[in-house]
């Protein structure tokens, strides 16, 4: 299980590569990714949780619905905030529970191998639980700018979800470097 989360976080990393090939030393990629994440979908605000909650609850896109991709589910931000960050504290519609999904509560995420050797924080796991649910779509969708009519939905409301995908992008820097130093069996 360790391994594919690996693999999964290994082949998502490639799509918050912004920089062009051959950039510089890592400091210097490292500095170019954030500065141009920034430049395109705002900063971070440093209460990563509140601000989290904010984007997926509150802010502008939150009770639109969407079709994600992969499941053709129909839900919201808001809806995957709480199933995912809030857990049991909601009784859910079963059709976003359907399909085979399962959704791990991330306390028990938290305690798992590669999250503790990549010390994860709670935020990154949720950051990540979501990204693997159907908020993918709406993430991929903020960071590519297309579809366009979901990126400007969320842009003209001022929610790029900036807090999300950053503290996102420290979970795969993470699980990608703990999962190099891993010793895989033979």
């Amino acid at each position: 299980a360790e391994a594919k989360l690996a693999a999964a976080a290994a082949s998502i990393l490639p799509k918050f590569r912004l920089c062009k090939a051959g950039y510089g030393p890592v400091q210097e990629y490292r500095d170019h990714f954030r500065s141009d994440l920034r430049s395109r979908i705002g900063s971070a605000q440093l209460d990563f949780l509140v601000a989290m909650r904010a984007e997926h609850c509150t802010r502008a896109g939150s009770d639109k619905p969407f079709r994600s991709g992969h499941r053709a589910l129909v839900t919201t931000p808001r809806q995957e905030w709480t199933l995912v960050a809030e857990g049991d504290a909601v009784v859910y519609p079963p059709e976003l529970l359907g399909g085979g999904r399962v959704v791990r509560r991330v306390d028990e995420l938290l305690r798992s191998g590669l999250a503790v050797r990549a010390r994860l924080t709670r935020e990154e796991v949720i950051a990540v639980v979501l990204y693997s649910g159907p908020m993918f779509a709406v993430y991929d969708a903020v960071l590519r700018c297309f579809p366009a009519h979901v990126y400007e939905a969320f842009k003209l409301g001022g929610n790029l979800f900036p807090t999300t995908v950053a503290v996102l992008a420290s979970a795969l820097h993470k699980v990608a470097r703990a999962a190099s130093r891993t010793p895989h069996p033979a």
